[in-house]
């Protein structure tokens, strides 16, 4: 399951990936490349800055990630369901 992240503070790498289902920055996210993959992106403040010297993709068709999380769920419903048969 993808949660939230929440920048407040400065997040900086030569290539910054992130994958959340919301992303919310107060501050600052800086990099080479920057490629934020969530289905709500809010940038907000007097102090919010996304920023890349070569690329910035803000990636928020999410149909991809959701079909990832799908999978995700179901292989842990059945993880969950083959330890409880074995309890």
């Amino acid at each position: 399951m993808l949660h939230a992240i929440r920048n407040h503070g400065r997040l900086e790498g030569d290539t910054v990936t992130t994958q959340s289902a919301t992303l919310n920055n107060t501050a600052t996210i800086i990099g080479n490349t920057v490629t934020l993959n969530a289905a709500d992106i809010s940038n907000t403040g007097a102090a919010a800055v996304i920023a890349a010297e070569t690329r910035a993709q803000l990636d928020r068709n999410h149909d991809e990630m959701l079909k990832q999380m799908a999978v995700k769920r179901a292989k842990e419903a059945a993880a969950e369901g083959k330890a409880a048969k074995a309890k």
